[in-house]
């Protein structure tokens, strides 16, 4: 939702407006939000900034390099979890 916060537009100023009014949501006021989102770029902007932090994840182990299996046990269900379509 970052992205869908930072974008300059006015499904973003909408979002932040929507946000800020409410303590918390209801129904209808979380499928708002999830429209504004879509509508803001933050839906499209998911996918890379989670390929991101994959990256980070995968770079991580490689300071303290583990046994080759459990380090392909833990990449796979990452790598899974973001090719996936929704």
């Amino acid at each position: 939702m970052p992205a869908a916060l930072s974008a300059d537009g006015p499904a973003a100023r909408r979002l932040v407006d929507l946000l800020e009014a409410a303590d918390a949501l209801d129904r209808d006021g979380a499928r708002r939000a999830a429209s504004l989102i879509e509508e803001a770029g933050g839906r499209s902007a998911a996918p890379a900034e989670a390929r991101r932090h994959i990256a980070a994840v995968h770079a991580c182990p490689e300071s303290v390099p583990p046994a080759p299996r459990p380090l392909d046990d833990l990449r796979t269900p990452l790598d899974f979890l973001l090719r996936r379509r929704m």
